[in-house]
């Protein structure tokens, strides 16, 4: 469909309680889709973040997190809800937040996933900031699909650092993740995420119910360092700390993230969806696309 007259990509599977799922910086919306398996009463919804995957970029100004909240914003308008449930990862936190606390009615509750939104000193990797550098990085950038196709399961177990990859992901599309257009809006949303954070932190405040889960072996958004921002700012937060579990939490914690949906707000089949994810159902096999 389109958002602002731009072409969005999104996957989506069942039906009931809309559940939105933000991938993270560099990802794609079928990553964290298949960390999702079918629960009775609740609808899946999984866009490409603009610039990444099947959907247009947005101006390279426009990728701090109060822009990405407005976007975000028009896609749940695109898609005619009138209410939904936010699951974000990592960086995608930051915009779930400022759109929470800008247009609270359109939401019902927030599932923060690894949250990386609080302001933080340190610089991001050297790496993808030479990639993503709209002139150094031009002639880098066409190499990386190619090579991350053959380096695809290094790539992936240091991403799951320190869990296992999981059945669902093992043949996850990396070099899609990586194409040129994806590094640079991935190196445009770092560079300025400080500034865009600390422009909406003085009047940021969500009423609605928050949940983090957070991986206690995180080395990317630290509990010690991303919490305590988090609950000044939330009044209605509840955190789930999980020792021996890193940064793609969903991947390793599946069944966690569940029940922690269910706790948020029960799917709309009641009871049985509840159960259902209460039961663990994303260990009974891949949520490959579909």
């Amino acid at each position: 469909m389109r958002v602002e007259g731009r072409p969005v990509r999104f996957l989506t599977r069942g039906s009931g309680r809309p559940v939105v799922l933000l991938h993270g910086n560099g990802s794609l919306g079928e990553e964290i889709f298949r960390a999702f398996a079918p629960v009775p009463g609740w609808r899946w919804i999984a866009p490409d973040r603009p610039g990444y995957g099947g959907s247009a970029p947005l101006p390279l100004r426009r990728t701090d997190p109060l822009s990405l909240a407005r976007w975000l914003g028009h896609f749940l308008d695109a898609l005619r809800l009138e209410e939904a449930i936010l699951a974000a990862h990592s960086l995608s936190a930051g915009a779930a937040l400022c759109l929470a606390a800008t247009r609270p009615r359109r939401l019902s509750g927030l599932l923060l996933i690894a949250p990386f939104c609080r302001p933080t000193p340190q610089d991001w990797k050297p790496a993808l900031r030479l990639v993503s550098a709209p002139v150094w990085g031009a002639p880098l950038r066409p190499m990386l699909p190619p090579l991350a196709r053959l380096a695809r399961g290094p790539i992936l177990r240091t991403l799951m650092t320190p869990n296992e990859v999981p059945p669902w992901l093992r043949d996850f599309p990396i070099e899609e993740a990586l194409q040129p257009c994806a590094v640079l809006t991935a190196g445009a949303e770092l560079r300025r995420f400080n500034r865009g954070m600390r422009a909406a932190e003085a009047h940021l405040r969500v009423e609605l119910p928050v949940t983090v889960l957070q991986g206690l072996a995180d080395r990317t958004a630290e509990a010690d360092w991303q919490l305590p921002w988090i609950e000044a700012r939330a009044p209605r937060l509840r955190t789930i700390r999980l020792a021996g579990v890193g940064h793609a939490l969903h991947h390793a914690a599946p069944d966690t993230v569940l029940a922690a949906l269910a706790d948020l707000a029960p799917p709309a089949a009641g009871p049985e969806g509840r159960a259902c994810a209460r039961a663990g159902l994303a260990h009974k096999g891949p949520a490959s696309p579909g």
